[in-house]
């Protein structure tokens, strides 16, 4: 049987002087029914309270195959993840 979670994780002064931020993650895995691998993967979403580079925040992903190598003390993950930027429209200039 496979897990499913959520993840939240805060910090009132995120780096880069960008104020409040905010991440949270849906992610999950599930067990191979042979040779102990398992496939997992996340999508989540950071939030920036101030623009940091012209970014406002982003969105994440990634999947995994974790196979074990010797007993339970050491496995090999192979992971494809990505980060995809978001922008605030600029704000309309009012006369």
């Amino acid at each position: 049987m496979g897990t499913l979670g959520v993840s939240y994780y805060y910090s009132p002064a995120f780096f880069g002087d960008t104020g409040r931020a905010d991440y949270y993650e849906l992610n999950g895995s599930m067990p191979f029914p042979v040779g102990g691998a398992t496939l997992s993967g996340a999508i989540g979403r950071q939030s920036l309270a101030r623009k940091s580079y012209g970014v406002d925040g982003y969105s994440t992903w990634n999947t995994s195959v974790t196979v074990p190598v010797y007993r339970d003390q050491l496995s090999f993950d192979l992971r494809t993840w990505a980060p995809t930027r978001t922008q605030r429209p600029p704000a309309s200039a009012t006369t």
